[in-house]
């Protein structure tokens, strides 16, 4: 599991400048109602930091205060990169303690243009429309810690399950690195032109960070994890303030229940979001 030192939590505790710049920016950007809200998500009682008479500055002030004596600031910050309360203040406001923006479309459409003109993975004469389509009927991306034999062996078991379903699932590990795109974008270039992905997330590694990016940048996202284990507390309520993914976990010996599981849900969530694009946007019919 992730320890405190590795959290936000170490850029705000005994960091008065910081929790004041947090104060500062809750005042800012939300109403005090949006701040009762997200006390209530953080399942703080709106008593131990309300006050009759309190100025908008002193409720944040009060709200900061019984964040930190709770450690609650990694939870929090999932709560304001969620798309209800995400503004775009953060990022300038926060990028020094690692809050990352999600790319923007034109960003993201650039490191996947790289990713066809320069991976190899293409059909000679396919144009990138059809190519791009054609991996977003089949292809999924499969993440999790893959430096143990037995690591390993879990996500090839995942990419056969979802082969048998009629996918094409690929390891990133696999892939070659794509000229100018750094090993982030490499990935979210990937993860952009699948279906979905799929990330085993048992055991701590570098797809926390993974795991993160696909969620903040609305990719549908599949969560594996084994009963009793898991990677990180902090990304356990994730699911509830990013509709895109969604977590599922197995025994011993039935991981293929969970993948079926998440398969299903993960379609019916892309048939349900399609269906409300196109009622948004006639020109998609």
């Amino acid at each position: 599991m992730e320890t405190k030192e590795n959290s936000l939590n170490l850029h705000f505790d005994n960091m008065p400048v910081n929790q004041q710049r947090l104060i500062n920016f809750l005042k800012q950007s939300y109403s005090e109602e949006e701040i009762y809200a997200l006390g209530r998500m953080l399942n703080l009682e709106k008593e131990d930091y309300v006050g009759k008479g309190m100025t908008k500055q002193q409720l944040c002030g009060s709200f900061v205060e019984m964040v930190n004596q709770r450690s609650l600031y990694e939870r929090l910050f999932v709560l304001l990169e969620s798309p209800t309360y995400v503004r775009t203040r953060i990022y300038q406001e926060f990028g020094d303690l690692g809050i990352k923006e999600p790319l923007a479309e034109n960003k993201l459409e650039k490191i996947v243009q790289e990713c066809y003109e320069q991976s190899g993975i293409r059909l000679k004469d396919t144009s990138f429309s059809d190519w791009l389509a054609d991996w977003k009927r089949s292809m999924v991306l499969v993440l999790g810690k893959d430096n143990t034999p037995e690591a390993w062996d879990k996500l090839t078991r995942i990419c056969d399950a979802l082969r048998e379903m009629g996918y094409s699932p690929y390891l990133i590990k696999d892939q070659p690195d794509i000229g100018p795109l750094t090993n982030e974008e490499k990935m979210l270039a990937y993860a952009a032109v699948s279906r979905f992905v799929v990330i085993e997330k048992s055991e701590p590694s570098g797809h926390i960070d993974e795991a993160h990016i696909c969620a903040t940048n609305r990719l549908v996202g599949i969560w594996l994890s084994e009963e009793g284990k898991g990677d990180t507390w902090m990304q356990g309520d994730y699911e509830v303030s990013f509709l895109n993914i969604k977590s599922f976990t197995y025994g011993i010996g039935n991981m293929s229940d969970a993948i079926n599981t998440g398969v299903d849900w993960a379609e019916g969530y892309l048939k349900e979001k399609e269906a409300k694009l196109n009622s948004i946007y006639p020109f998609r019919r």
